[in-house]
């Protein structure tokens, strides 16, 4: 199956849309007259999320460390008025040491 979005409405350039049905999740800038695919349609109800960017950090990882904290700034266009720490850890799984 797939999903075209025929009207965004006053969306946020850059929006993203979100299916998720079942197992199956399908993420994709929102861009009216394209069709997004989505298998799974029809067997299961159906939930759409928009989202949208807050912000962005790039940051290299370093060998040894796995937690990071990562600040976003501002954005008060979007309700967000003070700066935003992100804090998260990265680590291996099993996979990546099978692999």
């Amino acid at each position: 199956m797939e999903v075209t979005v025929i009207d965004s409405g006053d969306l946020p350039p850059g929006a993203i849309i979100s299916f998720h049905t079942g197992t199956t999740r399908r993420h994709a800038q929102i861009e009216t007259g394209k069709a997004i695919g989505v298998t799974g349609i029809g067997t299961e109800p159906v939930r759409v999320d928009l989202m949208t960017q807050i912000g962005s950090y790039s940051f290299d990882v370093t060998p040894g460390q796995d937690v990071y904290e990562v600040p976003i700034a501002a954005a008060p266009n979007l309700g967000v008025h003070e700066e935003v720490k992100l804090k998260f850890q990265i680590r291996e799984t099993s996979e990546d040491r099978i692999g």
